[in-house]
């Protein structure tokens, strides 16, 4: 198993992050199960995740409590703008017990307690850097198709707190775009880490 970090997170359960393997697809399989009996369709097989599509040019990063995962996100080539783009925050899911409960501190910022903005979207940016990527992006639906997601609060967060769509961390880029058949957002992701800001530095 390759574990990329450990921490503490809420009620002092403990967390680890870790880069996918195929040591540990049964356990993937396991996380899929608990995603289809608490209805999260999208994670609900692998099937249903496309995990595999793009074969060498996919990552998954999963974080595990205990022997089990309990969140999940995964990243992968997008050479629909250029050839260098990659889209990170794909199909992310937590099982509905440990939503909230990445970060033990307070924080204003409500999505630093998400597990993927939390541990797995520095590791997923790290992941696209080494493929060379010079433009890393992610996708929310479009408003009319909102169904209370992660993702549909990343897009009101974006949209809202300054004009034309930008923030610090992500830049509107493409309206109501078709990504796989879905009418979506696309999203330019500025920052590596979402709790730190830093900004991610592509190669030149």
């Amino acid at each position: 198993m390759n574990v990329l970090e450990t921490w503490t997170g809420a009620d002092n359960l403990e967390f680890k992050l870790v880069e996918y393997t195929p040591s540990i697809l049964n356990d993937v399989q396991t996380f899929c199960e608990a995603c289809a009996a608490e209805g999260i369709e999208n994670n609900s097989s692998l099937k249903a995740m496309k995990f595999g599509k793009w074969g060498d040019l996919e990552q998954w990063h999963m974080v595990y409590h205990g022997d089990k995962i309990i969140a999940i996100s995964g990243s992968h080539y997008y050479p629909h703008f250029h050839k260098d783009c990659y889209r990170i925050m794909y199909r992310m899911a937590t099982l509905k017990a440990y939503r909230g409960m990445a970060s033990a501190k307070m924080s204003l910022r409500k999505m630093q307690h998400n597990f993927c903005f939390r541990a797995i979207m520095p590791a997923q940016v790290d992941w696209a850097l080494t493929k060379g990527a010079t433009e890393i992006i992610a996708t929310a639906n479009s408003p009319e198709l909102d169904n209370g997601g992660v993702m549909d609060k990343v897009h009101s967060h974006a949209r809202n707190r300054r004009p034309n769509g930008k923030t610090g961390w992500m830049t509107l880029i493409h309206k109501d775009a078709s990504v796989y058949n879905t009418k979506q957002d696309i999203f330019r992701v500025n920052v590596r880490d979402f709790a730190t800001q830093e900004k991610i530095k592509f190669k030149k």
